[in-house]
């Protein structure tokens, strides 16, 4: 790309065209001559609604760190470029499932299942869902469907494990996975920040029987 800048006009070495190019990349997205597609950082902010709009306090959840206070959220949101909603399934909006009309994942449901895993849902890997790949549960081939219960986050070498190994994977309720070894041992995994269990009341106490353990 900076070689694609040099011509008899420029002034600026080899080097330093380099170093600029990276710099609009990092800043701007794009070179100033339209080169490239853009490297874009975005932060993920899960806000409950009353607390976005100030009827309570209720915490948010910062992608990748952890809780952050009202008042934080607010301020972010405020400057916030856009919103994906996540409110109680039939409010959403987000498309849950797509059946067996195609196989490729809306944006929206990907949206979802990046908040909802956070991190790839094989037992004791704790790979950012940002790097790994969504799979069908239940292969596709097999007549699985593309919908929230039947995808989940699995990181290239977990995904390849579930593939090529005795490994199998169950979608309990709630969002939690039930995993069975090639000996037959169960291990249960559940979702990040969003799950039931995380929280308190019917839930949080019908869930606390089927976690076998939680993400930091």
């Amino acid at each position: 790309m900076a070689l694609s800048l040099q011509c008899a006009e420029e002034d600026r070495t080899l080097t330093q065209l380099k170093a600029d190019v990276f710099e609009d990349l990092i800043l701007n997205g794009v070179t100033p001559s339209g080169l490239g597609k853009g490297i874009r950082g975005s932060v993920n902010i899960t806000v409950p609604v009353f607390s976005l709009m100030g009827l309570n306090d209720e915490p948010a959840h910062l992608e990748g760190y952890g809780p952050i206070d009202a008042d934080t959220a607010r301020r972010i949101a405020a400057g916030a470029p856009s919103f994906t909603r996540l409110l109680v399934h039939p409010a959403t909006g987000v498309v849950l499932s797509v059946g067996r009309d195609r196989y490729k994942v809306p944006n929206d449901l990907k949206r979802y299942l990046r908040l909802r895993d956070e991190t790839c849902r094989f037992p004791g890997c704790n790979r950012s869902a940002a790097h790994s790949d969504i799979d069908h549960s239940l292969d596709w081939q097999f007549n699985g469907l593309t919908a929230e219960d039947n995808l989940a986050h699995l990181c290239p070498s977990c995904h390849a494990l579930k593939s090529e190994t005795g490994w199998s994977v169950k979608h309990l309720e709630l969002g939690v996975l039930e995993w069975m070894s090639p000996s037959g041992r169960l291990v249960h995994d559940r979702a990040g920040h969003g799950h039931p269990c995380r929280g308190t009341g019917t839930a949080a106490a019908a869930c606390t029987g089927i976690c076998a353990r939680s993400r930091p």
